[in-house]
């Protein structure tokens, strides 16, 4: 079989055949000889460029918002850890002023003005007039009386 194309025959392109055999066909559509991608070329990189900027944009806004979600968490965490401290704080000031209230009770209930008139009454208990008390001496053994 030889290289040369072979021409076909089909019912109703003969018009359009009779037009594009003369060659006017290179003058509409340029020269086929040359390739139409350096002409594209500068379309497609002014679109990526666009899509890339659009990119860099939804990229830089979505980082915006998840840094401001980490900022606003982290001051939402610290406020109600200074509520609950603050809350602390309260109650322990609060514990603190019962322990000094409840010392000073022991203190007052504890001495000797309190105490002596609840011995007498419970429990039959009474001080001793000068005349009831006994001294006793130690013996020269040097053990315990």
């Amino acid at each position: 079989m030889s290289a040369a194309p072979a021409y076909l025959h089909l019912q109703g392109k003969s018009a359009w055949l009779a037009r594009h055999s003369q060659g006017g066909h290179r003058k509409r559509f340029g020269n086929r000889t040359q390739s139409t991608r350096t002409q594209r070329t500068a379309p497609r990189m002014a679109k990526r460029g666009v899509k890339r900027g659009r990119w860099v944009v939804a990229g830089v806004l979505t980082a915006f918002v998840v840094v401001s979600a980490a900022v606003i968490a982290r001051r939402s965490y610290g406020h109600r850890e200074g509520v609950a401290l603050t809350a602390l704080q309260r109650q322990k000031a609060a514990l603190e002023s019962e322990r000094v209230r409840l010392g000073q009770q022991i203190r007052d209930g504890s001495s000797r003005s309190v105490i002596v008139p609840i011995a007498e009454r419970r429990l039959g208990m009474h001080l001793p007039s000068e005349a009831q008390i006994v001294m006793l001496r130690g013996s020269g053994s040097g053990g315990t009386p």
